[in-house]
């Protein structure tokens, strides 16, 4: 059975869709400004390397990627604390949208709550992401 449509219902339906991938369009800034002292950076590497596993055998599909990005953004936080680590004050890490909010989930995950300095480290480091990602 086909269907007959006239030419000025198709215009209309070519109008709606123009519109509507015009509306889709990411309103997203996809890089993320993040702003760390040399302390905290310190402390995030140190937290990726004891909570990140050394292996993926026999993990899920899902689970291997976010080793996979995390070991990403782990990789980008250790080159910018190499380039810094003479620096006293605050400054700019630059991470695309998903490593930030991959690096918030992981924070969010591993979050130590029984010792107190580490748990206001990552909720000072958290609070800077999340702002960030709003």
């Amino acid at each position: 059975m086909k269907l007959y449509v006239d030419a000025k219902l198709q215009s209309l339906f070519a109008q709606i869709a123009k519109n509507n991938c015009q509306n889709l369009k990411p309103n997203v800034k996809m890089k993320v400004e993040l702003k760390f002292t040399n302390y905290q950076l310190s402390f995030l590497n140190a937290f990726i390397a004891d909570n990140l596993p050394a292996s993926v055998h026999g993990e899920m599909k899902d689970r291997k990627s976010f080793i996979f990005l995390m070991n990403d953004v782990s990789c980008k936080l250790l080159k910018k604390a190499i380039e810094k680590r003479q620096e006293a004050k605050a400054f700019k890490i630059s991470l695309k949208y998903y490593e930030a909010f991959a690096l918030h989930q992981f924070l969010y995950l591993y979050m130590d709550y029984d010792n107190t300095e580490r748990y206001n480290v990552t909720r000072e480091i958290l609070g800077v992401i999340n702002q960030k990602l709003a």
